[in-house]
């Protein structure tokens, strides 16, 4: 009797929608985690330009302070895989980062200013790859809101609900839209 309960168990589990839903939810953790790595490589790029200005600027100025002040904020977080699944916490992540991003914008046009720093080669090189990683930041912000899409729709549809529900499948939070300055394409334009 208690392999039949077994078997049935398991082939009403499988139709009634766990395995996408399963399937889903890791869909929307991969791309989360592709997210935090461009959001970390980021803040090392971030960490590497505030070293390279303050070693050509006689002072430390505002911006140099903002952009210390948001990667000690993002550093004090947690964000690991389950962050999405809180969502007071996500919004205070999400924030931060685009404190970060911002910070990091105006250090960039107001590093080419900055006597010497601009005729330096790796400034132009890790402004370079700032860029690109934008550029990659973006994508990976836009594959993390296409899954959490799909995987909010199965859980809110009528035929998935109960099973979402049974199983602690709840809704995630995506992404506010956000113009990422990669996606601009200059940053000494503000």
């Amino acid at each position: 009797m208690g392999l039949v309960a077994v078997l049935l168990l398991t082939l009403a589990v499988s139709g009634c929608g766990y395995n996408r839903l399963q399937a889903q939810d890791d869909a929307v953790g991969a791309r989360w985690t592709a997210l935090l790595t461009q959001y970390r490589q980021r803040a090392a790029q971030a960490a590497e330009l505030e070293q390279m200005v303050a070693r050509f600027q006689a002072r430390r100025d505002a911006t140099s302070g903002d952009l210390a002040q948001a990667r000690a904020r993002i550093a004090a977080m947690h964000a690991g895989v389950a962050l999405p699944d809180d969502s007071v916490a996500f919004r205070r992540f999400e924030a931060a980062q685009r404190a970060l991003g911002s910070a990091l914008d105006r250090l960039l046009a107001r590093s080419s200013r900055v006597p010497g720093l601009a005729a330096d080669t790796r400034f132009h090189a890790l402004r370079a790859s700032i860029l690109s990683g934008d550029a990659q930041l973006a994508a990976a912000r836009r594959g993390y809101d296409a899954a959490v899409q799909s995987y909010n729709a199965s859980v809110t549809r009528f035929s998935d609900r109960f099973t979402a529900r049974t199983f602690g499948f709840a809704r995630k939070p995506g992404l506010e839209i956000e113009a990422v300055h990669a996606e601009r394409g200059d940053h000494d334009a503000r």
